[in-house]
């Protein structure tokens, strides 16, 4: 009896020390609304940070010592490039391998229609993507069978330095260029990729929201074509331009994959058990798929390629 009652005194006090548990999650800012309402659904048991993936990956790419975090919300293989850095550092990982994505949205472009109809014909496959986007933008377009003129063609993406779907962007853009997935960082120094992500990486205008959002707000002085995510394609559909814009599914195909990113450990196992499950309901919820809804495989370059990309863009970008 005496064992008894100590076992459950035991239990008891485990489930105290557990009440008393603040785990802390990163989540990444281009995820929305998603990482408000995981931070209004956990008050005093979740810590939610939002900030950029750029600044989360910054600074644990280099931090020695405990990383002040559980789990990480944000667009994959971002944790795989943290990771990457460090081991290039000779430090330890932060996060335990595997994790299935939670959810997955294929990456589009969305495209004013005259401008589409303008620019596709000029295509050397007679399709429109960010080959010959990047190859549009450094010159004006001038008048041709009967299209009006306008200035230099501009495509955008957000900042692929900083957000976490920016980069994967830049990603599937790349592999686009080089009609293969399977890149090294010598093929980044081929003169005529470094002309064309010259053009695309051109310096970023500043904005208060995402491009796609800026497209949507300023018109063609703005943009003439975006990518994003189809979650995030949703808001031309709802806007007041939703029948001048078109939506343009680049080939190959890439996905943008929501992974929860956790620390080995109890800490790290015990947060993914709290939030993984309301994550993806509040991700689909936003117009992200199921994982099992979209084709498997993110059709993207390897971690480390990203990661020299992502330096490449900080370069273009000054």
């Amino acid at each position: 009896m005496v064992a008894g009652a100590m076992a459950v005194r035991g239990r008891l006090d485990d489930r105290k020390v557990e009440q008393g548990q603040v785990y802390r999650l990163v989540c990444s800012v281009d995820l929305g609304q998603v990482c408000n309402d995981l931070r209004d659904a956990y008050p005093g048991r979740v810590d939610v940070t939002v900030e950029t993936a750029g600044s989360t990956a910054d600074r644990l790419a280099t931090l020695d010592g405990d990383p002040e975090v559980d789990g990480w919300l944000v667009a994959d293989p971002w944790p795989a490039i943290v990771d990457g850095a460090r081991q290039a550092r000779s430090l330890p990982p932060v996060f335990a391998a595997g994790g299935a994505p939670l959810a997955r949205s294929p990456l589009v472009i969305v495209a004013w229609k005259d401008r589409a109809a303008a620019l596709t014909p000029t295509c050397p496959d007679g399709r429109l993507g960010w080959k010959c986007l990047g190859e549009a933008s450094d010159r004006p377009w001038t008048e041709r069978n009967g299209q009006a003129s306008w200035g230099a063609v501009k495509p955008g993406h957000a900042d692929a330095t900083d957000d976490g779907i920016g980069l994967l962007v830049l990603g599937q853009a790349t592999v686009e260029w080089f009609g293969r997935t399977d890149l090294s960082t010598f093929d980044l120094d081929d003169e005529g990729f470094q002309r064309w992500f010259q053009g695309l990486e051109r310096p970023m205008r500043p904005s208060a929201g995402s491009p796609l959002e800026e497209m949507l707000t300023r018109g063609r002085a703005a943009y003439d074509a975006v990518g994003t995510t189809e979650a995030e394609s949703g808001l031309a559909d709802r806007s007041a331009s939703r029948e001048a814009v078109t939506k343009i599914y680049p080939d190959p195909m890439a996905s943008a994959d929501v992974v929860l990113a956790v620390t080995p450990g109890e800490r790290g196992d015990r947060l993914r058990d709290i939030v993984a499950g309301r994550a993806g309901d509040e991700l689909r919820e936003s117009g992200w798929k199921a994982p099992g809804a979209v084709a498997a495989g993110n059709g993207l370059p390897s971690p480390g390629l990203l990661d020299a990309l992502r330096a490449r863009a900080r370069e273009a970008r000054r």
